[in-house]
């Protein structure tokens, strides 16, 4: 996972791997989703108003966006080997 604008450098936060990808129209946001793209929003006004600051361009309800929801890796996540391996009371 990067932050940066585009054709620029970029800077490495994290890395993640893909879990889901949803392609759906902004009107079909739920606020769940609008809020896991930012913790301050809430509506989907805001979220249009932050997408077109971003693209430059107009974003009507009708558009359509990909959602893509994502998992953060970890170098070691606690007792996540132990578990993987079967030890600590894991049952597969």
């Amino acid at each position: 996972m990067t932050i940066g604008y585009q054709y620029s450098p970029r800077e490495r936060i994290f890395e993640a791997v893909i879990d889901q990808v949803d392609v759906m129209r902004v009107a079909d946001l739920s606020p769940r989703d609008i809020k896991h793209d930012n913790p301050e929003f809430r509506r989907h006004e805001e979220l249009i108003n932050f997408l077109e600051q971003i693209y430059g361009r107009a974003v009507a309800m009708t558009d359509t966006v990909t959602v893509v929801r994502f998992s953060r890796i970890l170098e070691t996540p606690a007792g996540m080997t132990e578990a993987m391996k079967g030890f600590g009371g894991a049952q597969n």
